[in-house]
């Protein structure tokens, strides 16, 4: 009589080898010796590269003979005291006599897991890592299982299922025709071992029932979350019955429709099970259920309501023309998306109430909708080209009193004009932004404005007689400019200005630049003396390139505040330049289409809190580090004192300087909006910063004041950049004079 031995279960973990440890490497020969090793994969090499490469991405754009220099220093850093031959990890599949050598448990993960940064941070990663989900019911389960393991959505999975894969489960399960007949609960740990042999799981091949479902809730490891997705209703309550009793929360999805229920009994100990659809029923009463009565309480708990048109037809055909109720591979893939996303929420304290969710593939695939434009900056006063009733020389003045140059082309001026009389006013109506500090954007703008029509006057033979401030009652009277005739000798230099007025841009170009020489540095400074104003200047290169950081973090942080940030969707359009009037095309900005995409998502709030949170946002930056790279130098156009009238006397300094720089064919653009952030936060009243956008700001602030002292003072009215390049591609527009003139008898625009 022969007695033959029990059949050993299947192999369902990988056997790891540490090559560092002598035992474990003996134990691997073993294996060899017993013919166990069918094929030996070694790309370790490789996964040491792109492991170096994912920590300094900028490794791509560096000449070949650095680029080699990083990664043998980087491998010798990771090596330590490890020989290289004894590096990472030999992974046997005893299944299939696979021999794989990998990367050890902490670099695998980070590697394996870099594609999901930031959408999950490796701060975020690493929670996740602590978290133990249970699974029951390993057919839609297998696609949960297997999501929430590639995501690395948790640190320990417990599954259960009792039953084996059968040829009519592989329209939904992926699994090859020679696992026909296995354990499910092995077949997952096999396909989870194939994607991370350093995940650890725990089968129950028996399934769950009243005898061992204590020991899978509280193992070792004690689940954290719950998945249901077993077809026994009896199971469905005890289940429920155990999460409730210890404060767990349940997730299920129906492979119909993607319902998704989420029962929070973590948050709600009280909460009726399956959201009160159904009468809670002792195990007596589900085991006494008939067929059709497990059917009707089936519906019960997914709610016939919520039933696809094609289930709720298929369900009636349950036990006549159908074994039973129909599940797709897409239903059931998009069920283990929607599950580890609820997983994901759950495990990192996001909310997530309970209730039943639809992801409906038949809504949101087969229906179109048509796409809603939106417009995310203000709109600004509608352009009408309305004929004022105004002389030829005041309307010629104040055409060209419009092309003065404004923070965000905001142009916040309006003019009150009676005979030869022209009020140059502040206008509140326009939408200025959080930066427009102590109104010093705007101030400097209306100073330009006057020189201009100081500039205008000459060049038509008159002069133009300036008070400053005139109307104490009326404080957004800035200036009131009156036209007289004759000239004066002394404005025939003014005169020669004029040409230069319309000539006057921006330059956002970045193309290599020389340095400036000394000439035309005392040029540009001389013609600001006049107004009471100096200008300090940073031509060396390291000093720019430093300049050029602490202000490229600067503008991250204004990217990413919300304020702010609303304020640039406000500033910046995405209509052709030939279209926008009170705003700045991007055309303007000289953006490639990497820039262009990246300011619309940008502007979306949601996108810019996201980038805040999880400490990114570095791209931001680039823009100011290739200006200051690129600028033959820097100006700092500072006074003694900030009032009402030195910032109008600036703002006129300002204008001299920027016609003169183009009177020498050099490139001018404003740059750092630090110093006016510096004041915002410093304004106790008024400062939306919050505590670590201050600290951040402080310190820019420092090293500002270690590149030059005087960029660290609160006198700084002003920062430019000169340098040498093409043509700008695209020009600002102005507002017609209908929308910012106003003439007695006439309404304004």
């Amino acid at each position: 009589m022969t007695v033959s031995a029990p059949i050993p279960p299947p192999a369902s973990r990988a056997l790891i080898f540490d090559p560092s440890v002598p035992s474990e490497r003996a134990a691997l020969e073993a294996w060899r010796e017993r013919g166990a090793i069918w094929a030996t994969h070694d790309t370790l090499d490789a996964q040491l590269d792109q492991l170096i490469e994912s920590r300094r991405p900028a490794l791509r754009s560096m000449a070949a003979e650095a680029r080699a220099g990083v990664f043998r220093s980087a491998r010798q850093e990771i090596f330590a005291e490890t020989p290289p031959g004894h590096f990472g990890r030999w992974v046997l599949y005893p299944w299939s006599g696979q021999l794989v050598r990998l990367l050890p448990p902490g670099a695998f993960h980070e590697l394996r897991l870099d594609r999901n940064r930031n959408k999950i941070t490796s701060a975020e990663q690493a929670e996740l890592r602590k978290v133990t989900v249970g699974v029951v019911g390993l057919s839609v389960g297998n696609a949960v299982a297997l999501n929430i393991a590639l995501e690395g959505a948790c640190g320990h999975l417990v599954l259960a299922d009792f039953d084996t894969l059968e040829l009519s489960n592989m329209n939904r399960i992926r699994a090859a025709t020679h696992a026909l007949g296995l354990p499910k609960t092995v077949l997952v740990a096999r396909q989870i071992a194939e994607v991370d042999p350093y995940l650890s799981v725990t089968l129950h091949p028996e399934g769950v029932d009243v005898e061992n479902l204590d020991a899978f809730f509280d193992g070792p490891p004690r689940l954290d979350i719950v998945i249901d997705e077993c077809d026994s209703i009896d199971v469905k309550f005890m289940i429920r019955e155990h999460a409730r009793a210890r404060c767990l929360p349940v997730l299920m999805d129906t492979s119909d429709r993607s319902l998704l229920d989420v029962e929070r009994f973590d948050l709600e100990p009280d909460r009726p099970l399956f959201h009160g659809r159904v009468r809670e029923r002792t195990g007596e009463e589900l085991r006494a259920l008939s067929d059709d009565d497990r059917l009707r309480c089936l519906i019960e708990m997914v709610g016939g309501e919520d039933l696809s048109t094609s289930m709720a037809a298929s369900l009636m055909e349950v036990g006549s023309t159908l074994c039973t109720w129909p599940q797709l591979a897409s239903d059931v893939l998009l069920g283990g998306a929607s599950i580890t996303h609820a997983v994901r929420r759950l495990a990192l304290g996001l909310s997530l109430p309970s209730g039943r969710r639809v992801l409906d593939l038949e809504v949101s695939v087969d229906t179109i909708e048509e796409e809603a434009v939106k417009e995310v900056r203000a709109a600004g006063a509608q352009v009408t080209g309305k004929p004022l009733a105004l002389g030829d020389r005041i309307l010629s003045l104040l055409s060209e009193a419009t092309l003065a140059p404004s923070g965000g082309n905001t142009q916040p001026w309006r003019f009150e004009v009676e005979g030869e009389q022209i009020d140059v006013c502040l206008d509140g109506m326009r939408e200025t932004g959080l930066l427009d500090v102590d109104s010093i954007p705007s101030l400097l703008a209306l100073g330009a404005v006057v020189d201009i029509l100081c500039i205008g006057a000459a060049a038509r033979g008159h002069r133009a007689d300036v008070r400053w401030r005139p109307l104490p009652e009326r404080s957004e009277v800035v200036a009131r400019v009156v036209i007289r005739s004759p000239g004066r000798a002394e404005d025939d230099v003014l005169a020669k200005l004029q040409p230069l007025v319309a000539r006057r841009h921006t330059n956002r170009r970045t193309a290599s630049s020389l340095p400036l020489r000394p000439a035309e540095r005392d040029a540009i400074g001389e013609v600001a003396a006049p107004f009471g104003v100096g200008i300090d200047w940073i031509e060396d290169s390291g000093a720019l390139a430093s300049l050029g950081e602490i202000l490229g973090q600067a503008e991250r942080i204004r990217a990413l505040h919300p304020g702010l940030n609303a304020d640039l969707a406000r500033e910046i359009s995405f209509d052709p330049a030939g279209e926008v009037f009170d705003a700045i095309s991007i055309d303007t900005l000289e953006a490639s289409e990497l820039d262009r995409i990246a300011y619309r998502l940008l502007f979306r709030p949601d996108v810019a809190t996201r980038v805040k949170a999880t400490g990114g946002g570095d791209r931001l930056a680039d823009r100011s580090r290739a200006e200051l790279d690129n600028a033959s130098a820097v100006g700092i156009l500072r006074a003694e004192a900030v009032n009402p009238d030195a910032v109008l006397q600036a703002g006129r300094a300002m204008h001299r300087a920027w016609l003169e720089a183009e009177r020498l064919g050099l490139g001018f653009q404003p740059v750092g909006t630090l110093p006016l952030m510096a004041r915002l936060m410093n304004d106790a009243e008024s400062c939306p910063f919050d505590a670590e956008e201050r600290s951040a700001l402080r310190e820019l602030e420092e090293r500002l004041g270690r590149i030059h002292p005087g960029l660290a003072g609160g006198a700084v009215l002003f920062v430019f950049r000169l340098h040498r390049a093409p043509a700008p591609s695209a020009r600002s527009l102005r507002l017609p004079l209908d929308a910012v003139a106003k003439v007695p008898g006439e309404g304004s625009g």
